[in-house]
């Protein structure tokens, strides 16, 4: 009790064992939370279909004034993605694009592999242009983008680029 890391440590256990009644019961005893144990829980949904509560509790932890990391940007677009719904996903590009860590990889990729799933190729290859420092998943998901919507040369030249550059 009253000790955030330990709470938050809780939380992400039981999450990630898909124990959500345990993780929201510490959740919710947390007389202190942190941007660790709001993005656990969430990631916990997140990653277990359960993309609404994921997002509804994004929303919580804004109104509580605890500003999301690009962990928590790469949980919660991922469960918008899951979800489908293309204007949350265009609402959440920009709670990203005015975050001080919305420029990192993991929050850019989620992006990404956000709007290659609602078929929005442009999209995702200008977000994949601003990532400053392309890793191996940055590569993947923009070649896994062009060759799920048909762009096939596209994701074989970029594959190429990959290579070329070392990724």
């Amino acid at each position: 009790e009253g000790n955030v890391f330990v709470g938050s440590a809780l939380v992400d256990m039981y999450g990630k064992c898909g124990s959500f009644a345990e993780a929201r019961k510490v959740f919710d005893a947390m007389p202190e939370r942190n941007v660790v144990s709001w993005t656990s829980l969430i990631s916990g949904y997140s990653q277990n279909s359960q993309e609404d509560k994921a997002i509804e509790l994004y929303f919580q932890m804004l109104r509580s004034g605890c500003m999301p990391d690009h962990f928590t940007f790469g949980s919660v677009v991922k469960a918008c993605s899951g979800l489908g719904n293309e204007l949350l996903g265009r609402q959440l590009h920009a709670h990203v694009i005015k975050s001080e860590t919305g420029s990192h990889p993991i929050a850019q990729n989620a992006l990404t592999s956000m709007h290659t799933k609602f078929g929005l190729i442009a999209d995702a290859f200008d977000v994949f242009s601003r990532v400053p420092t392309k890793d191996l998943i940055s590569w993947g998901s923009m070649i896994a983008g062009f060759s799920q919507l048909g762009f096939d040369k596209e994701a074989l030249d970029h594959f190429k680029e990959m290579l070329r550059q070392g990724a």
